[in-house]
């Protein structure tokens, strides 16, 4: 028999430029991300982790989940934009997603997010998706 437990969001894209008003580049309203963690604790809401999608969305991912012991994250670079290895070269960009995971044991619960999107290889050829999907997997060894 299931028990009822508490509510955890495991995918939460609060790096989403929304949230500090941001809608298409153009400035809408003011930040208002307190808001919504305010409203979704209200609601029973008991953890959240927020994706972090490349580098720089894992960094203020982290960031972000330090703000709230409620608040976890993870760390990777999402299928449709793997090409971000190529640019500062994969080791480097492997070697910065792994030492975000190391110094931020407390915060970091999974790597991702990864994985494989073929509906949208405009973004990131196949090859390149699969070749680093299985690099990102050496995060978890």
């Amino acid at each position: 028999m299931f028990t009822k437990k508490g509510l955890i969001d495991i995918a939460a894209n609060l790096t989403d430029p929304m949230y500090k008003g941001i809608y298409n580049g153009t400035k809408k309203h003011e930040p208002d991300l307190s808001n919504v963690l305010s409203r979704a604790w209200k609601q029973g809401l008991e953890k959240i982790i927020i994706t972090g999608t490349s580098l720089e969305e894992s960094k203020e991912a982290v960031e972000i989940a330090k703000t709230d012991e409620r608040l976890f994250c993870t760390v990777g670079c999402h299928p449709t934009r793997c090409d971000e290895f190529n640019k500062s070269g994969h080791d480097k960009y492997l070697q910065a997603l792994s030492d975000l995971c190391e110094a931020h044991k407390d915060k970091v619960v999974a790597v991702g997010e990864c994985g494989l999107d073929y509906d949208r290889v405009q973004f990131c050829a196949r090859e390149t998706q699969l070749k680093y999907f299985e690099h990102q997997l050496q995060l978890v060894l």
